[in-house]
Parts: structure tokens; sequence; C-alpha cells
């Protein structure tokens, strides 16, 4: 109940909120997976400054597989996808 208190603060209160969000501050792109992976075929890819995360299609916000940008390898893009390269050992 946020009764009495400004909407300035109201804001405050809820940007707080939101920063807790693990796809806080995340552009959100549905793709289609295509690797060996045990992940459904369409799914959703977070693109942060922390890294890519794969989301779950179904619920929109659980994490399935996490890759940090240090462990981004390459990319590449032709006209069938967009590719990446990561370090197999990364979370």
């Amino acid at each position: 109940v946020l009764k009495g208190l400004s909407p300035e603060r109201c804001q405050e209160l809820f940007l707080l909120a939101a920063k807790r969000l693990p796809l806080f501050g995340t552009t959100l792109y549905n793709v289609t997976h295509k690797s060996s992976w045990d992940m459904p075929a369409r799914l959703g890819l977070a693109v942060s400054i922390e890294g890519l995360h794969f989301v779950d299609p179904v619920d929109g916000f659980s994490i399935l597989k996490k890759i940090p940008l240090k462990d981004i390898l390459r990319t590449s893009i032709d006209p069938k996808g967009i590719y990446i390269a990561f370090d197999p050992t990364a979370e």
C-alpha cells in the first residue's frame, strides 16, 4: 500500500523493486534455437551488459542458461541467422 506517499517516492520504490528482477535492463528477442542443448526450439534471448540469457518461452522469465559476455568468443551473421560461439565450459 502506497497511501500517503508522493508520486516521486512511489516511482522510486517501483524502480528499486524493478532493478531486483533478473531480466531488468535486458532487451528480449524471440529466437529459434538450433544446437545440441536440451532447450526448446523457440525461446527468448535476453541481451544485457552481463551477457546472454536464454529465457523459458512458456513463462517468459525463467532463465534456462546464462552466458557471460566474457565467455562469448565470436559472433557472425549470414542470411540464415546469427551465430554465437562461446566457451563451452561457461556456466
